[in-house]
């Protein structure tokens, strides 16, 4: 082998190495922006002032204030607990007040957070979500599942477990019903049969049971 044999030789090597090394960087770099980090806020205020957090649902109720929120494209739910005095204050304000929002934001902010929970990562797999085909109506009811609309024409049926809404179809098993003005649809899909559950979104994520 010659000098310049060799010398091809040890550049396409170096090449190859400088490729390696660009891959597993552009790799660790994608993987540093997809990387979460769990958002830090002390107080309530922190958390309303931070103009990149879109508010999805906020409530009060049995002493805590509850906000789930997005933010870099996943889904949080901050807790606080308020006194008595600081819920009735809430309670008492007047929702014609154009100044509601702010009074509000002025009795929240120094209340400290209590807790901030992702979730985004407790969103079902859909593997999880297929284990629930051939289940009937009933059986989702039973396990703590809400009906909050339909359409009849294609058996779907939008319904919340949780913090999450899914897209329900059923099999009528022969008997579709009708949209009459005084249909109830947790009462009809009792004896369906599940054909397929997809996951939409958030349901009401503000609704915490007093023990969480």
């Amino acid at each position: 082998m010659n000098n310049k044999t060799i010398l091809s030789t040890l550049l396409a090597a170096l090449l190859l190495l400088t490729c390696f090394g660009c891959a597993q960087g552009q790799a660790a770099s994608a993987t540093s922006a997809n990387a979460q980090t769990a958002p830090t806020y002390a107080t309530v205020g922190e958390l309303l002032a931070d103009t990149k957090v879109n508010h999805e649902q906020r409530a009060t109720f049995l002493n805590r204030y509850i906000d789930a929120f997005e933010l870099n494209g996943v889904y949080y739910r901050a807790v606080a607990t308020l006194t008595d005095e600081q819920e009735q204050a809430i309670f008492d304000l007047d929702w014609n007040d154009p100044d509601h929002d702010a009074k509000e934001a002025e009795i929240l902010n120094p209340i400290a957070i209590d807790s901030i929970e992702n979730l985004t990562e407790q969103i079902p797999a859909q593997a999880e979500l297929d284990k629930l085909v051939g289940k009937t109506g009933k059986d989702l009811l039973d396990e703590g599942w809400s009906c909050g609309g339909y359409n009849l024409d294609d058996m779907e049926f939008w319904m919340s477990k949780d913090p999450f809404s899914y897209s329900v179809i059923f099999d009528s098993n022969g008997d579709k019903p009708e949209n009459t003005d005084d249909f109830d649809a947790e009462e009809a899909i009792q004896s369906y049969t599940v054909k397929s559950v997809t996951y939409q979104g958030l349901g009401d994520a503000t609704n915490i049971s007093p023990e969480e």
